[in-house]
């Protein structure tokens, strides 16, 4: 992975050194790339899925990227959830003051992070197949949510 490439020059190497380390690692086609422009949001969530043998699916949400670990700041519902009840696991995160806009700053698009998380949670619904699934970061934006990174484990939950 690159980021920053500013100019078709640091692109190009960016692409030699990617290639080269897929070819490395053993990759069937090392020469695919997939090239997308660089997002910055305002800041990052957590989106994620969990199913449990006990409550079946159960939706996170909380302050995302670098943030998850360092401030464990997330909430836990039940699937599926609505658009109201995400909004309002946004509103009462501790760090909720850093997604409404602060000193200056202006606020996140709360409604397109309450929206994917609702969905998320209705996904959880129709496909039992999904053991997990993380969103992290989503980076929130002054109009949207974008995700940057998936990650989502598939199969069966084993009966005990």
């Amino acid at each position: 992975m690159a980021l920053g490439l500013s100019d078709e020059a640091t692109l190009r190497a960016a692409y030699d050194q990617v290639t080269a380390n897929a070819a490395t690692a053993g990759s069937a086609t090392p020469d695919g790339v997939l090239v997308e422009r660089m997002a910055e949001g305002l800041a990052e969530v957590v989106l994620g899925i969990k199913r449990s043998e006990t409550f079946g699916p159960v939706l996170m949400l909380g302050l995302g990227g670098i943030w998850v670990e360092l401030l464990q700041d997330t909430s836990l519902r039940l699937c599926p959830i609505t658009e109201g009840e995400a909004r309002a696991m946004l509103t009462g995160l501790r760090g909720a003051a850093l997604l409404t806009g602060r000193r200056g700053r202006p606020p996140c698009d709360l409604d397109a992070i309450a929206e994917a998380a609702a969905s998320l949670s209705r996904l959880a619904i129709v496909r039992p197949d999904i053991l997990e699934l993380d969103l992290n970061p989503v980076l929130a934006l002054d109009a949207g949510a974008v995700a940057i990174d998936a990650r989502v484990a598939l199969g069966a939950l084993e009966a005990t």
